[in-house]
């Protein structure tokens, strides 16, 4: 599992799960199955995925809102991770913070 630094889980790298996958646990099943989705697509195009996250579980947003944002969010760094030159450096770094009723997704890569 991840360790705590802060209100955090951290995943420092890829660890995965007996059948090889990697596995997210946010306590939101929703947002679990597109982190898991993603970390998925964007490995089998060499990119490297961290998360940190608060728990989620209480997440204000609609499953459909989480759903689009999270998805887009991850498939825009996917893109832009893929026109980088090949030499660079493929990752995607993502942090998932609650701050009051706000649940702001942020993403760098």
């Amino acid at each position: 599992m991840g360790e705590r630094r802060g209100p955090c889980l951290y995943y420092p790298d890829y660890r995965g799960n007996a059948a090889g996958q990697r596995s997210f646990f946010t306590n939101h099943r929703m947002l679990d199955s597109i982190l898991n989705m993603k970390y998925q697509e964007a490995a089998q195009h060499g990119i490297r995925m961290q998360c940190r996250y608060d728990d989620m579980r209480e997440m204000s947003l609609t499953l459909v809102e989480i759903c689009a944002l999270f998805t887009k969010l991850l498939d825009n760094a996917i893109e832009a991770n893929l026109n980088c030159p090949a030499a660079a450096e493929r990752k995607i770094e993502m942090i998932c913070r609650k701050h009051g009723n706000q649940e702001p997704g942020k993403c760098t890569g």
